[in-house]
């Protein structure tokens, strides 16, 4: 009697021993499943932050840039105008963040100007119009683009032709903030946010 009453016991322990054996794996299957997941999602973020294109400029001095790579002694705000028409969004972008921002010695500010859809027989007398009205030692923080127009319009995240676009650029020629269209109160705060976040991870 007893020995057949310990064989159910003993089978009965051993089924219960292989369930909860069996329901650890499948719970550690879920948490690895889980954490893949994350990692998965976590990852593009890191992997895929938005590097911006290498291109040519000269600035209005005449000096012939590459971007991102010569801007990296600073952060950078590119403050972009594609036509005459834009003047009027970029230069209050461009002197509310000299005003605001440009004090601080981590960040650089440039203005831009796309003149590659212009004819480049136009190029010498706009060039030479936009120096007369910009004071000569602020001509190497003011940039003539002239070429791959089309590659700028996928980096400012094109929505038309005259508006202002707002680009921060980390010391790596990463695009850490971006903004299109006219100047406002919190489009300000959400730049000095960014910038304010850009400054901490440089101290």
């Amino acid at each position: 009697m007893e020995g057949r009453s310990t064989v159910p016991r003993i089978v009965a322990d051993l089924r219960t021993g292989g369930d909860r054996a069996a329901a650890g794996k499948a719970r550690r299957r879920r948490l690895a499943g889980v954490a893949a997941v994350l990692i998965f999602v976590a990852a593009p973020a890191a992997l895929q932050a938005e590097t911006f294109p290498t291109v040519p400029v000269k600035t209005l001095g005449g000096t012939s840039l590459k971007l991102p790579g010569a801007l990296r002694s600073t952060d950078s705000l590119l403050v972009i105008g594609f036509t005459q028409k834009s003047e009027k969004e970029t230069v209050v972008w461009r002197k509310a963040a000299e005003r605001e921002l440009a004090a601080d010695p981590r960040l650089t500010v440039y203005p831009v100007i796309v003149i590659a859809g212009i004819p480049g027989i136009f190029h010498g007398l706009i060039i030479a119009g936009i120096r007369a009205g910009y004071p000569r030692r602020a001509w190497d923080h003011f940039l003539v683009v002239s070429r791959d127009e089309e590659r700028w319009k996928v980096a400012v995240g094109w929505q038309g032709p005259d508006r202002a676009y707002v680009i921060l650029l980390d010391r790596a020629g990463r695009i850490v903030w971006r903004h299109s269209g006219e100047y406002t109160a919190s489009g300000a705060r959400a730049l000095a946010r960014a910038v304010s976040s850009l400054a901490s991870r440089t101290r």
